[in-house]
């Protein structure tokens, strides 16, 4: 048997064996089971089945894909320290918010997804949303909307820069 078509029967294997067997973001919260699993994009482990993202009535944005809990700065311009003193002041629904990390950031972009490149359900215009990830002490990462790539600017940066903050979901 050859290497292309051992690799085609693995492939298989792990479909019978596994799919029917359902994963779980949380507890009694299904992810992917049998029945869904023709709909789970395997190129690219961040985008999942429809109805991936909502919003609860406190205006938090649930990813239920990677199970990230998110709400949104005020959509205008935001210098790194603007947005570090905004997530460190949130105490909504128990707290425990921080600046995203540059992946966590990737995981939200979508090149189809119109001008602003996220799902609309998180109501930004922004190009760019800073990490809490720093350089040094004049630089912080950032995740470019309009690119799709991560860059370094100074933190006193602001045009078009936003605050997430970003949280792992909680369990009811």
């Amino acid at each position: 048997m050859g290497k292309n078509a051992a690799l085609f029967l693995f492939g298989v294997l792990m479909i019978v064996f596994i799919a029917p067997t359902p994963m779980y973001a949380e507890r009694d919260k299904p992810l992917l089971s049998a029945k869904n699993f023709n709909q789970l994009d395997l190129v690219s482990p961040h985008r999942c089945l429809d109805g991936r993202f909502v919003r609860n009535d406190r205006g938090i944005v649930v990813d239920r894909c990677l199970g990230f809990e998110w709400i949104v700065g005020p959509d205008e311009d935001t210098t790194w320290d603007e947005a570090k003193s905004w997530v460190e002041s949130l105490s909504t629904n128990g707290g425990e918010w921080r600046m995203p990390a540059r992946d966590e950031l990737r995981s939200l972009y979508t090149k189809d997804a119109g001008a602003f490149k996220m799902s609309p359900i998180f109501k930004t215009h922004c190009r760019f949303v800073w990490t809490g990830e720093m350089i040094d002490s004049s630089h912080a990462w950032g995740f470019c909307y309009a690119s799709g790539n991560e860059f370094w600017p100074r933190c006193s940066y602001s045009q078009g820069a936003r605050a997430f903050a970003v949280r792992f979901q909680r369990l009811k």
